[in-house]
């Protein structure tokens, strides 16, 4: 259970990540179809950003490209939906009476549910993985996810604001 909440934490940070550096350095447009273009495009930034990131990390080849990169993104449709279902469920958690021990248990369940869901994703697309691609290339999918992730936060950091230090900010 212990990975479940490593894999739904890093999950729930990179999307964090994605829409708060979708969303840095862009003024917010005032109607709402400038703000829907501008998170299509913010999207379409990402993507290009994670393709050329993977492709390079993992040395793909353009056959191994055209195959790996459909089911990668059912792969990643698939687990976002489940990271959405999670989400929802620790929301849910946050608002609950003390006292309801009925509700309690029923999101408890859920949310072992959620996470599992989760992890069965994993499990069911790693020897799709394996199909499509070299052993050696499907190994370090998972690890250029988190590479990805960490050159994420690291750009999100530069373009973070300044922290105060002791009350004062640092020049």
């Amino acid at each position: 259970m212990n990975n479940c909440f490593k894999i739904a934490f890093l999950v729930s940070a990179l999307t964090f990540v994605l829409f708060s550096s979708a969303a840095a350095g862009q003024t917010r447009p005032s109607k709402d179809a400038d703000r829907a273009a501008a998170m299509k495009n913010a999207r379409e930034a990402f993507m290009a950003n994670k393709v050329a990131f993977f492709t390079n990390a993992l040395e793909l080849t353009p056959e191994e490209a055209q195959v790996f990169w459909p089911l990668y993104n059912e792969f990643w449709n698939k687990r976002m939906s489940a990271h959405r279902e999670y989400m929802s469920i620790l929301k849910r958690i946050n608002s609950l009476d003390e006292g309801s021990s009925e509700n309690v248990e029923k999101l408890s369940d859920e949310f072992e549910r959620a996470l599992a869901k989760e992890s069965e994703l994993l499990k069911e697309y790693y020897p799709k993985f394996k199909k499509a691609l070299p052993t050696e290339k499907a190994m370090k999918i998972f690890n250029t996810e988190e590479k990805f992730k960490r050159s994420l936060f690291n750009r999100y950091k530069k373009n973070a604001p300044a922290k105060p230090e002791n009350g004062k900010f640092r020049n």
